[in-house]
């Protein structure tokens, strides 16, 4: 039998025999079961990194699996869908299977609405955009990328996926912030996390990690009657530097890509989870920003998101929606927890942004609503 149908099998045979007073548990199995046979139809695997791996093998996710199942559902649909579904699930790299889920949230946006939207190809060997959109009555190339992540970052989601696996190996709540934690201290650091996971179980006890300008961890074990006083994971940045620099280096290897058959193009860039500033993006960096988007004429508009897989993100100050030419988004997003964008328009664009793609944003909660 193939690795993957054992451990899809391994899955339904879990969630079968799992005993709870869970309501959704009828219909969460049957979610379950019929997205595990869309996946060995299409010989996926189970997704390796721990924000999808423990949905996928819990009992207490019922709602995400009735949600992703009737969205998998609307994402064949959409012609080319198969490369991006199987990279996103067969991709052992975490970051480039969350590149392809960027690429499957901004597809359902469109998909949702009903508006016309298309995969491209990737067996051709042009340079090709990664979705046409049809807004307003034209083809609109969509190119979905990340900034590339520095190593500094890298090195904290990476130490972040080793303490989700601490967790789900030890059953307990694990929760803190981030700062920054080489890759050669990752060995010693999680050692002594685990050791004090051991102590904290045996006495049943909330126990605090804090390493000087490092990190700070709470545990607790699932019996202790405390309360955890941090939540979630979050990863602080020390200063956000050059991203403006970041960005217009994109939009310059991007180009190709977004003239495709001479259509207007939009560039949506994501930075991961938790790793920029939003808020000072949408208040600061406009003035740096906006003289790289008028160098490309051909570019409609400039999307900026953080997103958020597993933990919700921290509640934004009070900000208007829009100003100017940007507009601020902040939505649930489809298979994770929260995304939030800035979208900018090119004042200089022959072709300027269609309404419907910025309603796409506004209204993408209750278009989910709408099919749960």
């Amino acid at each position: 039998m193939n690795g993957f149908y054992k451990e899809w099998n391994e899955l339904e045979k879990f969630h079968k025999l799992t005993r709870d007073c869970n309501p959704l548990k009828n219909e969460g199995v049957k979610a379950f079961l019929e997205l595990s046979k869309f996946a060995k139809k299409l010989k996926l695997k189970v997704p390796k990194h721990p924000s999808y791996r423990v949905r996928f093998g819990s009992n207490v996710h019922y709602s995400w699996l009735i949600k992703t199942n009737k969205l998998v559902k609307i994402i064949s649909e959409i012609p080319n869908y198969e490369p991006r579904i199987k990279k996103f699930f067969n991709n052992d790299n975490y970051f480039d299977s969350l590149s392809a889920l960027y690429e499957l949230e901004m597809a359902l946006k469109f998909k949702l609405q009903g508006f016309e939207v298309a995969f491209t190809d990737e067996k051709t060997l042009d340079k090709k955009p990664d979705i046409e959109v049809k807004l307003a009555g034209r083809i609109f190339n969509l190119e979905v990328t990340s900034l590339n992540n520095p190593d500094q970052d890298k090195e904290k989601q990476e130490f972040h996926l080793q303490l989700m696996n601490l967790m789900l190996r030890h059953n307990v709540e694990i929760a803190g912030n981030i700062i920054d934690i080489p890759k050669i201290m990752h060995n010693n650091l999680l050692q002594e996390i685990e050791n004090r996971i051991v102590e904290s179980k045996e006495k049943g006890e909330i126990t605090k990690i804090i390493e000087e300008g490092k990190l700070i961890l709470e545990i607790a074990p699932n019996r202790s009657t405390e309360k955890l006083t941090l939540t979630g994971f979050h990863f602080v940045n020390k200063e956000l530097k050059n991203i403006e620099d970041k960005v217009n280096q994109v939009i310059k290897d991007k180009s190709g890509q977004l003239n495709v058959n001479q259509n207007p193009g939009i560039l949506c860039i994501y930075s991961g989870s938790r790793t920029f500033n939003i808020e000072k993006l949408y208040t600061k960096a406009y003035d740096k920003i906006n003289p790289y988007l008028q160098t490309t004429p051909n570019l409609s508009a400039l999307v900026l998101s953080s997103y958020s897989d597993f933990y919700p993100s921290e509640t934004l100050n009070h900000l208007a929606s829009s100003i100017g030419s940007k507009t601020l988004s902040v939505l649930k997003s489809g298979f994770g927890e929260t995304e939030q964008s800035i979208i900018w328009k090119n004042s200089t664009a022959p072709y300027e942004l269609p309404p419907e793609f910025i309603e796409s944003y506004e209204t993408f909660d209750h278009q989910i609503t709408k099919i749960l």
